[in-house]
């Protein structure tokens, strides 16, 4: 359970030999195989064609292509973490520090912390929505919104039992008018970048009943199975949110596993492979993974052109990625 970069100009055969490597671990390895590429070209089809000629059938391969299809993620929804014993609070912190990551990768970092005080409401707002009392265990994004918007035009902040998330929410509201005016437009400028594309907004608005079909990571991980997301079909904003999306229903999923595991033996090896890994290699959330996921019995790949491509995306996030990895190809 170590990770690897995986470095190539164009033209090296970098893909290819990428390939052949996905084959070889799926045979390797019980856990699942996880492949993300942006790419656009035919990568995740000839990963297909070769695994059926490899390990025909294809029953084993689950293929979607983004532009057409998106898993069915329920995003804002905790049911299961409680469900399988993770405490609240970090179920909640999780999906609220995830969530920021996303906006980041929608907007752009520079753009996103412009607004000081804006992200903070944005974590308050969240927060409040998973109220054990006037909240839920699950939400769409458009009642996210919603209470975005509630809380602009009435100045009344949302009822939370936290005493300290109270605190915070009612000194946003005790602001002069013109500044609470400009704290809440920041904010909508910054959580409207979801549904301004539809496939986000169907993704982050998707709330399953109990038995209505939903894709849990959880129960993939543990398959000898190969999982292919093809983001290429989709703008680069959005190919960063939906791999940031999957990311961090992995992320759940290892630490739902750990703790409802039994026992301290080692659980099926997952495979990550993130191409063109560069565009989301500086999100807190991959520095994370890579941090703690050997632990979880988690290996990750990330493919890209050149080592500086990730100093530029974000100097530290860099050195730490490079920290954690102990192979170079």
């Amino acid at each position: 359970p170590f990770h690897v970069a995986w470095f190539g100009k164009t033209g090296s055969g970098k893909t290819t030999r990428l390939l052949t490597g996905v084959l070889a671990n799926h045979a390797a390895t019980d856990g699942a195989d996880i492949l993300v590429t942006p790419k656009g070209d035919d990568m995740a089809t000839a990963y297909c064609r070769a695994h059926h000629a490899e390990y025909d059938p294809l029953e084993t391969a689950h293929y979607s292509d983004c532009a057409e299809t998106l898993p069915a993620i329920s995003f804002f929804d905790i049911r299961e973490q409680l469900a399988d014993g993770i405490d609240r609070t970090t179920a909640v912190e999780d999906v609220t520090d995830h969530y920021v990551e996303m906006l980041i990768a929608a907007m752009g970092r520079e753009r996103f912390e412009r607004a000081v005080r804006s992200p903070d409401i944005i974590r308050y707002l969240v927060k409040a929505m998973f109220d054990p009392v006037h909240g839920d265990d699950a939400f769409a994004h458009s009642e996210l919104q919603a209470a975005a918007t509630r809380m602009r035009d009435t100045r009344d902040a949302p009822p939370v039992v936290d005493p300290e998330l109270r605190r915070m929410l009612a000194g946003v509201a005790a602001n002069s008018k013109r500044s609470f005016d400009e704290l809440m437009q920041g904010v909508a400028n910054r959580i409207e970048k979801i549904p301004l594309d539809d496939r986000l907004a169907q993704l982050f608005n998707h709330v399953p009943e109990s038995d209505d079909p939903h894709f849990d990571v959880r129960e993939v991980i543990d398959e000898d199975a190969v999982v292919v997301l093809d983001t290429g079909g989709l703008r680069p904003e959005s190919r960063r949110v939906i791999t940031l999306v999957l990311l961090s229903q992995l992320w759940t999923a290892l630490k739902r596993r750990h703790r409802s595991a039994d026992g301290d033996g080692a659980q099926p090896l997952v495979n990550l492979y993130l191409e063109e890994a560069a565009t989301v290699a500086s999100s807190g959330l991959v520095t994370e993974l890579l941090a703690q996921s050997r632990a979880f019995d988690l290996s990750v790949t990330l493919a890209m052109q050149f080592p500086a491509q990730l100093r530029q995306a974000h100097a530290e996030a860099s050195a730490e990625v490079l920290n954690h990895v102990p192979t170079v190809v």
